[in-house]
């Protein structure tokens, strides 16, 4: 898409194409993680437990435009906080935790809708 972007000229058969080279490494690399991962039985005896999450923070910090952000995040962290202390697993807490976030940014009136 962001050849396209630069290059209007590129059509159809660029974009299958890189679509199937991408579908492709997914489902191989997919079933090649499922395979090695199931061999190492449980991760938490590694002290892995906390890659889901810390991988969440990385990649919510790049979504983070500023204090507007601030109710939806506060929401979530508190919800996602309360759940892990309530010892619901740590996966389950964080997506909670963003349909909670989600939630008070749909439902707070004053939130701007960025133009496109």
């Amino acid at each position: 898409m962001a050849e396209r972007a630069k290059n209007p000229q590129i059509g159809a058969a660029f974009l299958i194409g890189s679509g199937c080279v991408m579908i492709s490494v997914w489902t191989l690399s997919t079933a090649l993680g499922a395979l090695v991962g199931s061999s190492f039985g449980d991760l938490e005896r590694f002290g892995l437990g906390f890659a889901f999450t810390a991988a969440f923070i990385a990649m919510a910090r790049g979504l983070w435009k500023g204090t507007g952000d601030l109710a939806p995040w506060t929401a979530s962290f508190v919800a996602s906080f309360a759940l892990v202390v309530a010892q619901v697993p740590t996966a389950y807490a964080i997506m909670i935790g963003t349909l909670t976030g989600l939630a008070v940014l749909l439902l707070n009136p004053r939130r701007k809708v960025p133009a496109q």
